[in-house]
């Protein structure tokens, strides 16, 4: 497993590398910025189980196309490439494209809520919104299960091969061309 970021040079990134390298997971492409911080995000999550994060990427949003294309070989030996929004697209599009053509699977957490556009989502083949996120990206409201349902088909027209959609307390749905199924 290997991580392809950027931290601040300071108490947080420290912390995390040194998690990271314990994990096992490499950490060669994780660049440390001596400009910003590490970026950091508090998850209030209420008695309904939504969720409300603040977040302040920091660092994060340093991550360029040109530090994914110096870690290209570790995203083309990849079998799967797991993708959030908490970096600049045109890094994470990148990255995708690179992962795609070499016959990985891209997921995409596509988390904070933003308009994506479906060139990069046809490098993605499982999404995981959340309920906001699901709305964000198909334009139809999501306050019950059917509505979630025809919201994920949606998405799961634009070429995705699966989308599993959160629901907070109420589980996830999982959908394919195949399957519908909550848990």
């Amino acid at each position: 497993m290997t991580m392809i970021g950027r931290l601040g040079a300071d108490l947080f990134g420290d912390t995390l590398m040194a998690a990271h390298i314990e994990a096992g997971i490499c950490t060669d492409y994780v660049i440390r910025d001596t400009e910003v911080g590490t970026g950091v995000a508090s998850i209030l999550i209420d008695a309904d189980g939504d969720n409300s994060i603040v977040l302040v990427p920091q660092a994060n949003m340093g991550l360029t196309v040109a530090d994914i294309e110096q870690a290209s070989e570790a995203i083309a030996a990849a079998d799967v490439l797991l993708l959030q929004l908490e970096v600049p697209i045109s890094a994470s599009r990148r990255a995708a494209e690179i992962a795609k053509s070499n016959g990985a699977t891209v997921v995409l957490n596509p988390a904070p809520a933003q308009e994506l556009p479906d060139y990069f989502l046809a490098q993605v083949d499982i999404l995981t919104p959340n309920e906001v996120e699901t709305e964000s990206l198909s334009g139809v409201r999501v306050s019950t299960v059917t509505e979630a349902e025809r919201a994920a088909k949606v998405l799961l027209d634009k070429g995705l091969s699966a989308v599993i959609l959160t629901l907070g307390e109420r589980g996830a749905l999982l959908l394919t061309p195949d399957l519908t199924q909550q848990v």
